[in-house]
């Protein structure tokens, strides 16, 4: 049999599924690495930010003016408008929007109906596709590698609310043993790999008409980049110079690489907890006592690290080396040629 491990994240309750055996999966690549990096929405979106003011007419006293682009909005040229929604005035439509914006596809559909809504919601479609992305991420949040063959878990990674929130029935099992069966049933939802996750929301897979429309809407390249899009569309492209760090930001540790190459081995070497040394590959003893487990990890640029903590540097410890160190160990004594230089 052998024991089997799955990446857990304790706080959204999602998990990768149970992968096998840790020899099997160690030196593969994994959408782990993706979900903890930073995401930014491209220039395409931004570009698509229409700016608009308001002003006081000096000419007609307390009328507002609109103008979106060298297009000037006011009450009377929409007084003939079919739509009774048309009629309203300005700042109600954006207060619609802004009530929409929490849920990226009810704006989207909003927004889609004609070119005045489109250009309204601008800053608030971006603003609500950077948090719909977001809920995705698994950045900063408590990321832990369990094997089946854990019955303890790191001192206070778990709180009596966690263990509450969680249903972990830790009066007929180890605590271990109960996390790792509960997270079996956790999301393990397949975000990363879709074309466009729009099309897997049950509303719209309930929907034919409304996914219809969507599919028309993507034809037009107004509209394709909003309904079509995948995550690693997101992902913030490392500038020539940069480097990757991994941040624990419950101990204020990091490890940094200039390439995404070997990032993943490196989180393993630090996220594993397991009671029991049987891994299917040398260095057990001391993968299955990962230090970081349960911890909160995320994915960033040095960079971006130095503008966050620039005078915090004496805070913050550099683990890179004793980890390359022990993933060189690995190597040597399985066999394998990694590459791990940088």
């Amino acid at each position: 049999m052998g024991q089997y491990w799955n990446v857990i994240n304790i706080d959204h309750r999602e998990a990768m599924g149970v992968m096998g055996k840790l020899g099997e999966f160690f030196w593969d690549s994994s959408p782990l690495v993706d979900r903890l990096m930073p995401l930014r929405l491209s220039k395409e979106y931004e570009s698509d930010i229409v700016s608009f003011k308001k002003t006081k007419k000096k000419a007609i006293p307390g009328l507002v003016e609109f103008r979106v682009h060298n297009l000037t909005l006011l009450p009377e040229h929409r007084a003939s408008s079919t739509s009774a929604l048309l009629t309203l005035p300005i700042e109600l439509l954006l207060l619609i929007i802004e009530d929409l914006a929490d849920d990226y596809l009810n704006l989207l559909c909003f927004s889609m109906t004609c070119t005045l809504l489109w250009n309204l919601s601008s800053k608030a479609r971006y603003s609500s596709l950077s948090s719909e992305l977001n809920q995705h991420r698994w950045a900063g949040c408590r990321i832990i590698l369990l094997g089946d063959y854990a019955w303890t878990l790191p001192p206070s990674m778990l709180s009596a609310q966690d263990i509450e929130d969680l249903e972990l029935d830790t009066q007929n099992q180890d605590i271990g043993q109960a996390l790792y069966e509960a997270a079996e049933d956790f999301d393990s939802e397949p975000f990363l790999n879709q074309v466009s996750p729009l099309f897997a929301n049950e509303r719209v897979e309930a929907n034919k008409k409304l996914r219809k429309e969507l599919k028309r809407g993507a034809r037009t390249s107004r509209f394709r980049h909003w309904i079509c899009f995948t995550w690693k569309d997101f992902i913030l492209p490392k500038p020539e110079g940069d480097r990757w760090m991994v941040r624990n930001l419950s101990k204020r540790e990091y490890m940094t690489r200039s390439s995404k190459r070997h990032l993943t081995q490196m989180i393993y070497c630090v996220i594993g907890r397991s009671d029991d040394p049987t891994v299917s590959m040398a260095g057990g003893e001391w993968l299955i006592r990962g230090p970081w487990a349960g911890d909160r990890i995320d994915i960033t640029l040095v960079s971006i690290h130095e503008e966050e903590h620039g005078n915090e540097k004496d805070q913050w410890k550099d683990i890179t080396a004793d980890v390359m160190q022990k993933l060189r160990e690995i190597e040597d004594k399985e066999g394998w040629d990694a590459e791990l230089s940088e």
